[in-house]
């Protein structure tokens, strides 16, 4: 069997700045993420760590350096349904009136024309809908509206979308954020039964404990740069005093500076 040292990264950055118009969030980082890592992306507000997901999925700018997925450059990447996003945000019972299953198959668009109307999807495509559905505990829940839901539950829906495109990477930004703790639970078994099918995760949050029991490895952002990057329990007591006011970084105020990236420790590359 191939080493995981030796196969091709998931995600490997060098030396990449990532930022929105003219303004320049995170500078010269370096990571690499391997096939069925865990990653835990800690920070305070406004340090950058929203930013690196948004620059890996191409939503922020890469201003140098350079992103590769799977090996390829990532902006030469044709096959997006690879990638599986769950934002921070989420408005789905103000924004549309729709099922749990409707929003869900969202996820399924991308391989297929996008009007392909419901009652037409083939049987084994409302199994995938339905699968990931069950997955995230929501089987009861499946006609129900989503505005219906509680914000737990929302999330869930939400990593369900993401499951139904079969991506071979999770990018999630806080799913735990706003959530009550039996929620949080509920959320970490939701992604561990994830983590044990073999799903490779780069996961944004303020609550590691909830996740304690999946995450291989902690990256620490702070002022627009790498500190940390390690196993989380050698992570320090001031690693762990983060903000708990939950923003993206693009709209909280910029970084008075943006030094050069401090050397990592631990399993960086």
């Amino acid at each position: 069997m191939t080493s995981p040292r030796l196969a091709t990264p998931v995600v490997r950055l060098r030396s990449a700045s990532f930022g929105y118009a003219e303004r320049v969030v995170v500078t010269g980082v370096d990571l690499t993420v391997d096939a069925g890592e865990v990653i835990a992306v800690l920070g305070p507000n406004g340090s950058g760590k929203s930013t690196i997901v948004k620059g890996i999925l191409g939503l922020a700018q890469l201003t140098s350096g350079t992103v590769e997925l799977f090996g390829e450059a990532a902006d030469e990447l044709s096959d997006r349904t690879r990638l599986g996003y769950v934002p921070q945000r989420h408005t789905l019972s103000a924004a549309i009136k729709a099922t749990v299953e409707e929003i869900v198959a969202i996820g399924r668009v991308p391989h297929h024309p996008v009007w392909a109307p419901w009652r037409q999807y083939r049987r084994s495509e409302r199994r995938v809908i339905r699968d990931a559905i069950d997955v995230v505990g929501l089987g009861s829940q499946r006609t129900h509206d989503v505005a219906t839901l509680s914000g737990g539950q929302q999330r869930r829906v939400l990593i369900a979308r993401a499951l139904a495109s079969s991506p071979e990477l999770f990018l999630l930004d806080e799913p735990t954020a706003g959530v009550d703790v039996g929620n949080q639970q509920v959320l970490a078994d939701v992604l561990a039964r994830l983590v044990a099918s073999g799903a490779t995760m780069i996961i944004v949050t303020h609550e590691l404990a909830a996740l304690r029991d999946i995450v291989t490895r902690a990256v620490v952002v702070r002022d627009g740069g790498i500190t940390y990057d390690g196993p989380p329990a050698a992570l320090s007591d001031s690693d762990h005093a983060h903000d708990h006011h939950h923003h993206d970084d693009d709209l909280a105020p910029p970084p008075s500076h943006l030094p050069r990236q401090i050397p990592t420790t631990g399993s960086a590359r």
